[in-house]
């Protein structure tokens, strides 16, 4: 009896050390799978991204009088687009077809659209004496609302604009034996990872940037340092039903500005999209984080943030450019769009002081 007494009460210790067992497994195993899915991610996400043709974009045998066709026949090909949405070149005057020494390739910002900060991109090559270029992002500027949010969440991927910001560098070399690249906010975030590629360097005369993106601005920053990578890892299904739960089915823009606000704003920008767009831009973030050393970014560069931006992160923000050798910024908190810094559209009080900052810069830093 005692015997039987003591099994009877030995076994339900033996069943709690079997199911802590079995949980510290289960823990173990998890964590190991959390670490190789994470470790995988980034090495897709970074390391392991890499294309053959992002140096050298372009149609065989194209010359600077084939830009424009160039990019008519892309944009013809995406239509309907929004008025004055499309890629466009100005010409230097007396200089159309004609490649001359400097090429201004402006790189707007996500769901916006080439005139985003005109005119200034457009005062800065004027005074160098440049052509322009205005590039079109894929899945940018299109229309009607509802084909424009669903094309951005198609076809704006970490890919095609890594390859729309190499397309314009490539056009921009066609037009000018040097580029300036001028990117804003999420073309910023490109236009400095291209700036890094070496194929990119000979050319390359200097990165001018206007509150270039990252990462996003949260309130909570350390949620979101780790949960960019949950949602990357973790299968779509549910990184889309984690984002429709905290951020709803829809992305939309400027709902607590002013109607004429708005409407100035719908001139340029892809007002509302799925919120499932966000995995296409963390991918962008996760791949400048971890294949951008800012120690590579030798040309003069020119930043112009606001210290109280609610769109981007000030800590990738100084992440990203921490090594790089030369770099000069200006602090532009004054404007009527706290995140959009200048352009007629949102912010043209400081049209004529960031225009003529960057051509001071350029001015002092171009050999």
């Amino acid at each position: 009896r005692r015997r039987g007494a003591a099994d009877a009460e030995g076994q339900p210790k033996m069943e709690l050390v079997t199911l802590l067992a079995c949980s510290v497994t289960a823990a173990v195993a998890f964590l190991l799978f959390a670490t190789l899915a994470v470790a995988r991610q980034r090495y897709l996400l970074s390391f392991g991204y890499h294309s053959p043709n992002l140096a050298d974009p372009l149609p065989p045998a194209m010359s600077v009088d084939g830009v424009e066709a160039f990019i008519k026949q892309r944009d013809q090909a995406h239509a309907p687009l929004k008025p004055n949405n499309e890629s466009a070149i100005y010409w230097a005057p007396g200089k159309e077809n004609v490649q001359v020494e400097l090429c201004v390739v402006m790189i707007h910002g996500w769901s916006s659209c080439p005139i985003e900060i005109d005119p200034v991109d457009a005062a800065v090559a004027r005074a160098l004496g440049a052509h322009l270029l205005r590039y079109r992002l894929t899945g940018h500027g299109l229309a009607p609302p509802e084909r424009a949010g669903e094309m951005m969440l198609k076809t704006a991927t970490r890919d095609a604009l890594f390859g729309d910001v190499a397309t314009g560098f490539a056009l921009g070399k066609l037009l000018g034996r040097r580029v300036v690249l001028l990117g804003v906010s999420m073309g910023g975030g490109i236009s400095t990872w291209l700036a890094t590629r070496p194929w990119a360097l000979p050319e390359l005369a200097g990165l001018l940037l206007i509150a270039p993106a990252y990462g996003v601005n949260t309130s909570r920053v350390l949620a979101y340092k780790y949960f960019k990578w949950f949602l990357r890892t973790v299968p779509t299904w549910l990184s889309r039903a984690l984002l429709h739960a905290s951020v709803g089915p829809v992305h939309g823009l400027g709902m607590r500005k002013s109607p004429e606000a708005r409407a100035r704003q719908m001139k340029a920008w892809t007002m509302a999209y799925p919120s499932e767009c966000l995995l296409n831009t963390i991918d962008i973030f996760l791949t400048i984080e971890f294949g951008v050393n800012s120690a590579d970014l030798k040309v003069p560069t020119c930043v112009m943030y606001n210290p109280s931006d609610p769109i981007v992160c000030l800590e990738s923000f100084k992440k990203v450019l921490q090594a790089a050798p030369s770099i000069s910024y200006l602090k532009v908190a004054d404007s009527e769009e706290p995140h959009n810094l200048t352009g007629n559209l949102m912010s043209p009080s400081t049209v004529d002081r960031c225009s003529r900052h960057f051509i001071d810069f350029l001015h002092a830093n171009l050999k």
